[in-house]
């Protein structure tokens, strides 16, 4: 935000805030009630931080009193957020390949050994073609 406090100081909300700010104080029910959200702003230094906002409407026996906005930079927390969504993922994938990986190897295994299984004639084979002929 580029606004100074001293420059802030005595003038109507709406002329200092940002755009993004004004638009939920706008969105606010009349009957009071609030909004929470997330929104991206870029600071004075060109870098992008994440505001999560709560804007109320404050009633008075039922007659609109006002509006509060609260904010707070969580742009660390929303940036470890991500990174562990993005690591159980990860962690999801490798878990898929590795089950796949095994299945496959489980499955290859006898197709690898029955050649020389069937070359040294082992009586278990010889057993089962016997079977198979009845």
């Amino acid at each position: 935000m580029e606004v100074a406090c001293s420059d802030a100081l005595s003038r109507e909300a709406l002329t200092v805030l940002p755009e993004p700010l004004k638009k939920i104080l706008a969105e606010l029910p009349a009957s009071g009630g609030f909004l929470e959200r997330d929104i991206q702003l870029i600071s004075a230094e060109g870098q992008e931080h994440i505001w999560e906002t709560v804007a109320a409407g404050l009633m008075d026996e039922g007659i609109p009193a006002g509006r509060i906005l609260l904010i707070r930079d969580v742009t660390a927390i929303r940036q470890m957020e991500n990174e562990v969504t993005r690591t159980r993922h990860l962690n999801s994938i490798g878990s898929l390949a590795a089950g796949v990986a095994h299945e496959s190897v489980i499955r290859l295994v006898p197709s690898k050994d029955l050649p020389f299984i069937l070359r040294k004639g082992y009586p278990v084979i010889k057993k089962m073609n016997r079977r198979r002929m009845l």
